[in-house]
C-alpha cells in the first residue's frame, strides 16, 4: 500500500522530518542536512537529489515537499509507482547520522485521455 496516492501534476506536503535520534528536543541546527530525490520503481532518478532547507518554526522538524511540478515529470505506462527518498544526516555527530526512509507514492495520470 503506497503512503501516497496523488494525480501527476499535484504536489505533496509539507511533510514534517524528523531524525530517529534518543534526544528528541534538540533543535535542528546547522550541522543537521535533509535531501530529497524521486526515485522510480526500478531505482532511476526522476527528480534529482536537492537539499531541502525549509524548517519548522520550533526547528524541530524539516519540511520536505514535492511541487506540481516535481510529480509531473512522472512516465506513465512502466512505471506509476514511485519512491520519494529522504534522507537525513549530521556528519558532526560521532559516530555520524545517517538515516534514509523511502515514501512509497502511486502517481496517477491526470487529464482526460483521447
Amino acid at each position: 500500500m503506497p503512503d501516497f496516492e496523488i494525480f501527476s501534476g499535484s504536489s505533496i506536503g509539507p511533510v514534517p522530518v524528523r531524525p530517529a535520534i534518543d534526544d528528541d528536543v534538540s533543535v535542528i541546527d546547522g550541522h543537521w542536512q535533509c535531501k530529497t530525490a524521486l526515485v522510480n520503481e526500478v531505482g532511476e532518478v526522476v527528480v534529482a537529489s536537492r537539499i531541502e532547507s525549509l524548517k519548522s518554526a520550533d526547528n524541530l522538524n524539516f519540511l520536505v515537499s514535492l511541487s506540481a511540478e516535481d510529480t509531473a515529470q512522472a512516465v506513465f505506462g512502466d512505471y506509476s509507482i514511485y519512491y520519494w527518498v529522504i534522507q537525513v544526516s549530521n556528519n558532526n555527530l560521532i559516530p555520524g547520522y545517517r538515516n534514509e526512509q523511502q515514501l512509497k507514492i502511486h502517481i496517477k495520470r491526470s487529464g482526460m485521455i483521447t
